[in-house]
């Protein structure tokens, strides 16, 4: 495993930033609030164009437009290919805090304001603003076969909405004792997704019977509870706040499969900093997995094995590690970070 060049044109300290690759895998996508956005040449490692807005990201299915969702509560459209901002949706009062474009051109937006809303991409108006929660919501996501909407919120709930004809709130997924800091859909299945809370276990769900599946994986969450599917759904990857590892669960049984992921290099997490693990991406053949600290360090572990492939990498030069992900061919594996240390 190679580190290659550190592509350091973000300079705004101590903000966590965004990255996205777009669909075709030849470019990446980093933005930081308050901020820029840069889209990347992946093969080449150099930046191709600067959007002078930054903010939440996200890209089209298409990888022709790219939103962003900004402090004060709008959103800019703007064009992947020339970087020109195509429109403003106002209509959140407070921060945007997540965005999920979906099929039909669609995009889905989270607010501080509690409520989320979903947006024609090509007219620019509202279709509808969804409420329901009691505290900000900090998440959505869409199914994969579009028909799902999730939103979770900081009053402990993940609520599931209806987005065929019909429409409205479908129902409430789950309340909790604890907020849910990650969700992950199935490739296999569109009505599974595992949740991860704080300071909890990651459960997984069955939207269209409205039930847990099976019990809770014995895992304990940290304040970024990673989760992720394998590319063929058969397995969840979940990070185990309690000892700094990462756990495999087989999806049918609910069952551990091997032992944990743990460095042989000794600990990843030095006594004086956070043992969360920000992120969890599997490559696109599901060999490899890669995990992001909240030390700094960034580690590729050979799934046969249980391994590492070599030492920990440390992109960010021991700044804590926000992102990681791969791109669809495997070939490239990109890592975000904070300019703020971890304690």
């Amino acid at each position: 495993m190679r580190l290659g060049p550190v592509l350091r044109y973000h300079t705004k300290r101590g903000v966590r930033g965004n990255l996205v690759f777009a669909p075709d895998g030849a470019r990446l996508f980093t933005s930081v609030q308050g901020g820029k956005t840069i889209v990347w040449d992946v093969t080449h490692r150099r930046p191709v164009r600067t959007i002078p807005m930054g903010g939440m990201l996200a890209v089209s299915g298409d990888g022709k437009t790219v939103a962003l969702g900004r402090q004060d509560g709008s959103i800019i459209l703007a064009d992947a290919g020339t970087g020109r901002r195509r429109r403003t949706l106002t209509r959140h009062s407070t921060a945007v805090m997540g965005l999920a474009f979906g099929p039909g051109g669609t995009l889905a937006s989270a607010s501080g304001d509690r409520t989320a809303i979903l947006w024609d991409v090509a007219t620019g108006k509202a279709r509808e603003t969804l409420r329901g929660h009691a505290g900000s919501v900090t998440g959505v996501a869409i199914s994969p076969d579009g028909r799902t909407l999730y939103t979770s919120s900081l009053d402990d709930s993940v609520i599931a909405w209806d987005l065929t004809a019909t429409r409205g709130l479908a129902r409430e997924l789950t309340r909790s004792a604890g907020s849910f800091v990650g969700v992950a859909f199935s490739p296999r299945d569109p009505n599974l997704l595992a949740l991860a809370q704080h300071d909890g276990p990651v459960t997984l769900w069955d939207a269209a019977r409205r039930a847990r599946v099976g019990k809770p994986l014995a895992v304990v969450g940290g304040w970024a509870n990673a989760v992720a599917f394998s590319p063929d759904g058969r397995i969840v990857a979940a990070a185990n706040y309690a000892d700094g590892t990462v756990v495999l669960f087989d999806v049918a049984t609910g069952a551990r499969i091997g032992r944990p992921l743990r460095p042989r290099y000794g600990p990843i997490y030095v006594q004086s900093q956070s043992r969360d693990i920000n992120g969890i991406a599997f490559s696109p053949d599901g060999k490899l997995l890669a995990t992001a600290g909240n030390d700094g360090s960034m580690i590729l572990w050979d799934l046969a094995r249980r391994a590492p492939i070599g030492p920990p990498l440390r992109p960010g030069g021991g700044f804590t590690v926000t992102a990681v992900a791969f791109s669809r061919d495997g070939r490239t594996l990109a890592t975000g970070w904070t300019t703020a240390r971890s304690s």
